[in-house]
C-alpha cells in the first residue's frame, strides 16, 4: 500500500509559516550566536534555506522542528562565523544572563545544541532527535551531560537545570 503524496506548501503559505515561527528562531539564534548581527545572519540563512526547500515540508505541525533543523545545519556549516569563537569562549554579550550565555557557549556544540533546542525552543526529546538526526537516547544523554556541566552555574536557579518535556510516555 502506497502512502498518499503530501500536499506541498505554496510560497505564501511558507511565508505565513515562517512568520509564525520567527520568534522561536530568533530566540534560539540569540542563544547560539555571539552577537545580534550573527543571530540575524543565522535566522536569515535559516529562512533562505527554508524558502528553497519548503516543498519538502508537509505542513505546520512539523514546521518548528524542520526550521530548527535548517538552523542547526546553517550553524554547522559555519554560516555564522565565530559562533562560540575558535576557543569556545564567547565574544561580547549584551543581555542579562551573560554568565549563562558564557557557560552555554563553553559547552561543545554536541551538548549545547540539544540543551538549547530543549530549553530555548521547547522541543521534546523526539523532536530534538529528529532535528539533530540522532537517536532519542543520545539526545537524552547529551542533555543530561550538558546540564551536569552547567549545574555549578546556578543549581536549581539555572534556566536549563529543569528537565525537558518528554513525549515518549515514559
Amino acid at each position: 500500500m502506497t502512502a498518499a503524496p503530501r500536499a506541498q506548501l505554496q510560497p505564501a503559505e511558507y511565508a505565513d509559516l515562517a512568520k509564525r515561527h520567527l520568534p522561536d528562531l530568533w530566540h534560539v539564534a540569540a542563544w547560539v550566536a555571539d552577537d545580534p548581527s550573527a543571530a540575524e545572519d543565522l535566522v536569515r540563512d535559516t529562512l533562505l534555506a527554508g524558502a528553497r526547500q519548503y516543498g519538502d515540508l508537509g505542513g505546520d505541525a512539523e514546521a518548528k522542528p524542520w526550521l530548527l533543523k535548517l538552523m542547526c545545519e546553517a550553524y554547522h556549516k559555519g554560516s555564522i562565523a565565530g559562533a562560540a569563537g575558535s576557543d569556545g569562549a564567547p565574544t561580547a554579550t549584551t543581555a542579562s544572563g551573560d554568565d549563562l550565555k558564557r557557560a552555554l557557549r563553553s559547552l561543545p556544540a554536541r551538548l549545547r545544541l540539544p540543551v538549547l533546542l530543549s530549553h530555548a525552543a521547547g522541543l521534546s526529546y523526539s523532536e530534538i532527535a529528529q532535528v539533530l538526526e540522532l537517536p532519542v537516547g543520545a539526545v537524552r544523554a547529551r542533555i543530561a551531560k550538558g546540564r551536569l556541566q552547567l549545574a555549578p552555574l546556578g543549581g536549581s536557579n539555572c534556566p536549563v537545570s529543569s528537565p525537558a518535556h518528554d513525549d515518549s510516555g515514559e
